[in-house]
């Protein structure tokens, strides 16, 4: 299945803007609610939510160096700050991923 080929809402990107700004865990669990484990949203462009537990391990599994996810989040750079994990790819984002992890875990930061 192409992007083009996912369900998802059909208002404007505008709205869905607003939307997922407003309440995000509501607009995803109402998307997913509605349109399954996969779906699209427009949000400043096309964007793909998958909630499957199975799906989101093989994502997780996968090459990093297949995914450049940092370069399409930065509109989110004025809310997040420049060292966002969400707007890194590559090595800076393994080494801040690496700062964040420890505290997940219940272990210590060892730089």
């Amino acid at each position: 299945m192409t992007m083009t080929q996912l369900p998802g809402p059909k208002a404007p990107a505008l709205i869905q803007l607003l939307q997922w700004v407003a309440e995000p865990l509501t607009f995803m669990e109402k998307c997913a609610e509605e349109y399954g484990d996969s779906f699209q949203v427009k949000l400043n462009y096309p964007m793909v939510f998958i909630s499957h537990p199975k799906a989101i391990e093989e994502i997780f599994k996968t090459n990093p160096k297949q995914f450049d996810c940092g370069s399409g989040n930065k509109f989110l750079q004025p809310l997040l700050g420049d060292y966002s994990l969400l707007l890194l790819d590559g090595t800076p984002h393994q080494r801040q991923r690496k700062l964040l992890m420890p505290p997940f875990h219940g272990g210590k930061n060892r730089s």
